[in-house]
């Protein structure tokens, strides 16, 4: 895992090893970190886009922002964000 600084309050978050044919392919996310709570990537619920990138897109990601709220808890995010592209991966 990498974790890049793109301006203040934005870091990108790089993970590799997700793929098993490929270690080197990269799935990675931008998040602005700058408000006390995280928003999701959809607008469904009002939110404003604060995970601005996310590659590959991750149908949960909004429920994983959800789980992040509740919990506060930003490095099990980060494992949770890594589990959710390798089971992506998978399929």
């Amino acid at each position: 895992m990498k974790l890049e600084g793109v301006r203040e309050d934005v870091l990108r978050i790089v993970y590799s090893h997700i793929y098993e044919n490929d270690w080197m392919r990269e799935c990675s996310f931008t998040i602005d970190l700058s408000e006390r709570d995280y928003k999701g990537a959809a607008s469904t619920d009002g939110w404003l886009t604060v995970v601005i990138d996310c590659k590959p897109t991750l149908n949960s990601l909004d429920t994983l922002v959800h789980q992040l709220n509740e919990s506060r808890e930003f490095f099990e995010f980060l494992k949770w964000m890594r589990q959710a592209f390798k089971q992506q991966a998978s399929k």
